[in-house]
């Protein structure tokens, strides 16, 4: 009697090693999205926070030599409250940073650019109204990550002290 060597697989166990690998690509693909999705979290959360401390950063600088007298903090006509501010620096340059829908717009002289457009909202207030040499600014940054997903990162300067009176 002549035994043959067993080659090949049987059917039986092709379906079983299938199942076994589907199984583990269908909970492997759940764990990549969700990976891939704290991802994007992060890095938006990133960019997010760099372009808000930037534009902070240029506010501050810009409002910090404006001439106290020469502030004027207004709501342009469809935007948020407070949402613009208007000055002269020491040099005399007209400076103006104001919210054009999701775009916050710094203007020096009529010169404009873009200091970001992922703006959901910046406000310009005075802490005290009976000491104008002082403004505060908040400043909401927002972003979609996916359709659904979003991420926002609130900043807030404090007391920025006007150095021209």
């Amino acid at each position: 009697m002549v035994i043959r060597a067993r080659r090949g697989f049987t059917l039986v166990e092709l379906l079983v090693v299938s199942a076994v690998v589907g199984s583990l690509l269908v909970a492997s693909v759940g764990a990549f999205r969700t990976m891939w999705l704290g991802f994007r979290l992060n890095l938006t959360r990133l960019e997010l926070s760099r372009d808000g401390r930037t534009a902070m950063r240029a506010m501050g600088d810009f409002v910090r030599n404006g001439r106290a007298t020469s502030i004027r903090i207004t709501t342009p006509a469809g935007q948020p409250l407070y949402s613009s501010i208007e000055f002269t620096n020491g040099s005399g340059q007209a400076v103006a940073f104001f919210q054009r829908d999701r775009r916050l717009v710094m203007s020096v002289n009529g010169n404009t650019r873009d200091l970001t457009s992922d703006l959901h909202h910046v406000c310009f207030v005075f802490p005290d109204l009976l000491d104008l040499t002082h403004v505060s600014i908040n400043l909401t940054l927002e972003r979609q990550i996916v359709p659904g997903w979003t991420k926002a990162v609130a900043l807030k300067q404090e007391r920025i002290e006007i150095l021209e009176y």
